[in-house]
């Protein structure tokens, strides 16, 4: 279980670098008769600091990886990303959410 001191951390990496998105997604029902449709929650944060985002996968479970580089922008540091999904992004944002400034208002359900 994440301190408060983690959990508030985590809500102003959120705040700044932050991503919460519910995707819906359509599926072939397993007849292959027609679609049906999935909900996705994700929650990540993109930046160039890899230790930050390694410490939150610690913490917070999820995992890091690198995004892609442009090959025409040489001068680009690497980015990074942690995402976290379904019931453990659900279980993240209930943990940082009383933490959340900017983007508390897309955590209500």
């Amino acid at each position: 279980m994440p301190s408060q001191t983690e959990c508030a951390y985590l809500a102003g990496l959120v705040d700044g670098e932050g991503c919460i998105q519910l995707n819906r997604i359509r599926l072939w029902n397993r007849a292959r008769t027609k679609w049906r449709w999935r909900y996705k929650l994700t929650l990540q944060i993109s930046m160039c600091a890899q230790p930050t985002l390694v410490w939150a996968a610690r913490i917070f479970g999820g995992k890091v990886t690198a995004r892609p580089m442009p090959k025409d922008k040489p001068h680009y540091r690497q980015q990074w990303v942690w995402i976290v999904a379904e019931a453990a992004a659900e279980r993240v944002i209930r943990e940082i959410r009383p933490y959340l400034h900017n983007k508390f208002s897309e955590t209500e359900v």
